[in-house]
């Protein structure tokens, strides 16, 4: 469990760092209308999704073999 709370404290910090630089997920206009700060943060946001994106499955996944190991214990 102290693996799945390490992953969920950058689960949030990423989803933190998404929500102040943006991502890739704009329209065409937006996107065209971006300037070179811009398309910096939408590129950091981007790989930041990412990392949110395994991070999160890893909490999950890690989260269903700890109720595994569990289950095992009590039967």
């Amino acid at each position: 469990m102290v693996f799945a709370g390490i992953n969920f404290t950058v689960v949030i910090v990423t989803v933190n760092e998404v929500a102040v630089n943006g991502s890739n997920y704009m329209s065409l206009e937006a996107a065209l209308a971006l300037d070179a700060a811009g398309k910096a943060a939408a590129v950091y946001g981007s790989k930041m999704t990412m990392v949110l994106e395994v991070c999160t499955l890893n909490v999950l996944w890690t989260i269903k073999a700890c109720l595994l190991f569990l289950y095992y214990r009590l039967t």
